[in-house]
């Protein structure tokens, strides 16, 4: 079963590398998010330098571990399909008014033993990174939202 983080962008979004990713999510304060998780600063660079990004097919995994998998959907079917599915969760009026304008959904996909893990902080810094920089929401694996600025920790409510 698969855990899902979906960022809701007013862009239009056709591709994403790896290497842009990686560019934006690099400032990250990787070892604080480390210490949320009882990690020690080695523990989180050996984690970090073990990573592995695919471009050929938007994957970041960790050898042994499912990867994070990048869905990019911007086709207007089904981004529209995407937005019937959010509406039906009910979301708070700022969500609503941003899904007015929406172009692209990016979903990442994860199991859900990764989920309170390393690997699903970097997946959070990915959508968070996104969010700034596209225009979007998060729709969080627990059907909360979040933006990239006041409500980046503390879910949107109003």
């Amino acid at each position: 079963m698969a855990a899902w983080i979906t960022i809701y962008l007013q862009d239009y979004v056709d591709s994403l590398t790896m290497n842009e990713i990686q560019k934006g999510v690099e400032p990250a304060d990787w070892w604080t998010l480390g210490e949320w998780l009882d990690l020690e600063e080695d523990e989180v660079d050996t984690f970090m330098d073990s990573l592995i990004w695919s471009n050929d097919s938007l994957e970041i995994g960790h050898e042994g571990d499912r990867p994070i998998q990048i869905h990019i959907w911007n086709e207007p079917e089904r981004v529209k399909e995407e937005l019937e599915e959010a509406l039906d969760f009910e979301p708070p009026k700022k969500v609503c008014k941003h899904l007015k304008n929406l172009k692209t959904v990016i979903a990442l996909e994860m199991g859900f033993p990764q989920l309170d893990t390393m690997l699903c902080s970097v997946a959070f810094e990915v959508a968070y990174w996104l969010a700034e920089t596209k225009k979007g929401l998060i729709r969080s694996q627990d059907d909360l939202w979040f933006d990239h600025k006041k409500n980046r920790y503390d879910p949107i409510e109003d």
